[in-house]
């Protein structure tokens, strides 16, 4: 008993080692931190200040206007609205402030090469703070285009979706004032471009054959038969009396059959119990 005992523990023991390697590799132990995160293709899209300061170069954008001016430049002034009301500390500042009266809009552009074929998602935060005539985010893939636009006093994020056939996509941040007397306050930060979907978006799926309609068959109707009279009931009676010996019979068959088993075998039993008898 004792032996039977320490093999059922021993088994028991094994079944565990070998559930454990299964149920540990079924764990995931990554988590958000270590997750692979979303590559952002957009360069600066946070605007953060380069060698030039404030009022210099903005690393990864073209400028449509001398650098180094009040019209257009990353600011780190954060209104009467508080630094928490922005997504960072920095951001780029449309004002038009040095010639207000100029009917050129201010704004800089990234033209992004040797993008993966697909559709992506494009989203920025934008603050229409003060007499702007338009404060838009123009979106030319070559063969598509999108716009954002942020009407007057609208402070929040906004997105799109943009498809990229030719690898290149160019973006434009442009605003103009509506008071020309005055400068504008249009403001932009958090600038993403993320892909959501391959080269599989521009793939056409073969139409689905439409089916063969059936013809319907064509149904004829059977020529009418007149039905036999019975002039003689007494015929008619007869004949169905007739059939019935014959029902009869094929019920008796195995009936017979096995009377004349079971007295074979009744016979066979009181012969063998006669032999023995006579035998003591």
């Amino acid at each position: 008993m004792k032996h039977i005992r320490t093999a059922a523990l021993l088994l028991v023991f094994m079944i565990v080692l070998a559930t454990v390697p299964a149920a540990a590799a079924e764990i995931d132990v990554t988590s958000g931190a270590d997750a692979e995160t979303e590559k952002n293709y957009i360069v600066n899209g946070s605007f953060e200040m380069g060698p030039g300061g404030q009022w210099g170069a903005i690393d990864g954008w073209t400028m449509n206007i001398p650098v180094g001016t009040m019209n257009l430049y990353i600011g780190n002034y954060y209104y009467d609205i508080g630094k928490d009301a922005f997504p960072s500390e920095t951001y780029i500042a449309l004002r038009k402030e040095s010639n207000p009266d100029s009917e050129e809009e201010v704004s800089v552009t990234q033209t992004i090469t040797d993008l993966p074929v697909g559709v992506y998602e494009f989203s920025a935060w934008m603050w229409s703070a003060s007499n702007t005539d338009y404060f838009v985010i123009r979106l030319d893939s070559g063969d598509f285009s999108e716009e954002l636009e942020c009407l007057p006093g609208v402070r929040d994020y906004d997105s799109t979706e943009i498809a990229v056939k030719s690898g290149t996509l160019t973006i434009t941040i442009a605003a103009d004032n509506y008071d020309k007397n005055r400068w504008m306050d249009a403001l932009a930060d958090d600038l993403k471009l993320i892909q959501i979907k391959g080269e599989e978006a521009f793939v056409t799926p073969d139409p689905t054959p439409e089916p063969t309609p059936t013809e319907e068959p064509i149904v004829t109707e059977a020529p009418a038969t007149d039905a036999p009279e019975v002039t003689d009931k007494s015929e008619a009676g007869g004949s169905a009396a007739a059939e019935l010996p014959k029902k009869g019979q094929n019920v008796l068959v195995p009936v017979i059959i096995a009377c004349v088993i079971t007295a074979v075998v009744s016979v066979s039993l009181v012969m063998l119990i006669v032999k023995r008898k006579s035998k003591k």
